[in-house]
């Protein structure tokens, strides 16, 4: 999942230095109901509007319901599959114990995610609505391209939709390891709660990513 969010990183900011071509945009001009659908921009909110509604349906709402016996099930399941003594059991739910605030905090965190990334979107859309609202009136042959100076605007603007995403999924990682869902038949807890971690780390790097390569 994370290779698909740094392949879809890479293929916008490819196709964002081709938009800046004045050619490629007079193409994309042909037909105006197209044009704001193909610009690198629009692409880049909906592929991530897209990978937060699979993160909400598919991976926020099955924690909703892991109620503290369901989390103690499964980290018996783990202590039972890797033969851990009673002592060591207990230190491993010891470790792995949430805060029932805290439990509750991160199963919520999806609606203050999806309100502010509909609010920052909002936002873009009037502003890149304005620009576009200033070339028509100037007669300009492609309304929908941005300036080299206002593209920066938008990337600085949106910046924090990839940080939303990003974080959404770094978060599930940890609530894997933290409920002992991320256990695994035939797979050591050890080695299935690394690759969460180094996983939850490739999920915030691609934020990081995105601010220095932007």
């Amino acid at each position: 999942e994370s290779l698909i969010g740094w392949d879809f990183l890479l293929a916008m900011l490819c196709w964002r230095a081709l938009t800046t071509l004045p050619g490629v945009q007079r193409r994309l001009h042909y037909c105006p109901f197209v044009a704001p659908l193909l610009q690198w921009y629009t692409l880049s909110i909906l592929g991530l509007a897209c990978l937060l509604l699979d993160l909400v349906l598919n991976d926020f709402i099955r924690y909703r319901g892991l109620t503290s016996d369901r989390i103690a099930q499964n980290i018996e399941t783990v202590c039972e599959s890797e033969g851990l003594s009673a002592e060591a059991c207990s230190r491993l739910k010891a470790d792995l114990r949430i805060p029932e605030w805290l439990r509750v905090a991160a199963v919520s965190s999806p609606i203050f995610g999806v309100c502010a990334f509909v609010a920052l979107t909002l936002v873009l859309a009037r502003f890149i609505r304005y620009n576009h609202r200033k070339k028509v009136r100037g007669g300009l042959p492609t309304p929908w391209s941005l300036a080299r100076r206002l593209e920066w605007g938008v990337i600085i603007l949106g910046m924090p939709l990839v940080f939303i995403v990003s974080a959404m999924r770094a978060l599930l990682r940890i609530l894997a390891v933290m409920t002992g869902s991320a256990w695994k038949p035939g797979v050591s807890w050890d080695a299935q709660e690394r690759t969460e971690i180094a996983t939850y780390s490739m999920d915030l790097e691609l934020g990081l990513a995105f601010q220095f390569n932007g």
